[in-house]
């Protein structure tokens, strides 16, 4: 049961980290060695990742690995995003 959640959160978090940087699932799959087709079942929370995909992935969007797991990302990316806007 974790293992699919965890599959969810990961794939939303791709799947929300690519189209901010509006990447297409071709170059994120590329970028990350795997196809398409494995990447939209990642995004869809169907497959999981190689940790090698999964770094390579993570390094895309300039996160860490322990990023694409957590529930509370996006919520951090946002904060931090308002912080800098604040800041300037």
């Amino acid at each position: 049961m974790v293992k699919h959640t965890l599959r969810r959160v990961i794939g939303h978090n791709v799947k929300q980290q690519r189209e901010l940087f509006r990447y297409t699932q071709a170059h994120v799959a590329e970028e990350a060695g795997i196809s398409q087709t494995t990447l939209s079942n990642v995004e869809a929370g169907k497959a999981g990742l190689e940790l090698e995909s999964a770094v390579r992935i993570a390094r895309l969007f300039g996160c860490d690995v322990g990023d694409l797991a957590s529930p509370n990302f996006m919520f951090r990316m946002q904060d931090e995003k308002k912080d800098r806007k604040a800041a300037s």
